[in-house]
């Protein structure tokens, strides 16, 4: 019914590529952070698993206290999956 202007298609797919790529960025970061604080803390064999198998990072990171890394997983997950979505639409 209502047609979208292509400068507002455009601008909408620049905006979603742009969260797509910061939320992986920061995704990433956050998984290095949390695999390091796992490193350092006993049993140290957690953060070479969880390097590997990416969902037990949140699990054994809540488990060591290191609540800001994990927030920062889960959020920056949810806004990648969120964006593309958005983009697939």
């Amino acid at each position: 019914m209502f047609q979208k202007s292509d400068y507002v298609r455009e601008y909408v797919d620049f905006v979603l590529l742009g969260l797509i790529s910061g939320a992986l960025g920061l995704h990433v970061v956050s998984h290095v952070m949390l695999v390091m604080g796992l490193l350092r803390r006993r049993p140290w064999w957690r953060g070479l698993v969880a390097f590997v198998m990416p969902p037990l990072a949140p699990f054994w990171g809540y488990e060591a206290r290191l609540y800001g890394a994990v927030a920062l997983w889960v959020i920056s997950l949810v806004i990648y999956v969120a964006s593309l979505t958005a983009a697939a639409l």
